[in-house]
């Protein structure tokens, strides 16, 4: 994915990048290991592992703020998200989600990024983060 980010992102993310090299992990595990675990084949093929690092993090933080009844997840968020995303622009939530469209046209045509980034503007603005619309920064 290629959208552009809310400043509040940028600056939070500049903030985890001090003091790291360029090679260095931004987001790691309290022991310091990556969050999604990645190992090597036997081709040196970097092959992706699966974590619910992040989602026992949220549970864990949703069971501490509301009580360890209450059913919400991780996966919530992202509904939550594209829905929204879907209600200004339908069929933008795919590319939101960072779904692949396997579609011919997919495959042969750039997704609609200056859609999504509008999106994300008003998203960013109705969700209360910034008063007014802004425009994304990409450094």
């Amino acid at each position: 994915m290629q959208h552009l980010m809310w400043i509040q992102t940028r600056d939070f993310l500049k903030d985890q990048c001090k003091d790291k090299n360029p090679d260095d992990l931004v987001f790691t595990r309290e022991d310091g290991k990556p969050i999604v675990p990645f190992t090597v084949d036997k081709n040196d093929n970097i092959v992706g592992g699966r974590s619910d690092w992040m989602g026992d993090k949220f549970k864990r933080l949703v069971q501490r703020v509301l009580g360890d009844d209450d059913p919400r997840r991780m996966r919530e968020l992202r509904k939550t998200g594209a829905d929204f995303v879907k209600q200004r622009k339908v069929g933008i939530e795919k590319l939101y989600l960072g779904h692949t469209d396997a579609s011919m046209s997919g495959r042969y045509t750039k997704p609609a990024q200056k859609e999504l980034n509008s999106v994300l503007c008003f998203m960013e603005k109705d969700f209360g983060f910034s008063d007014t619309l802004q425009p994304y920064h990409r450094k």
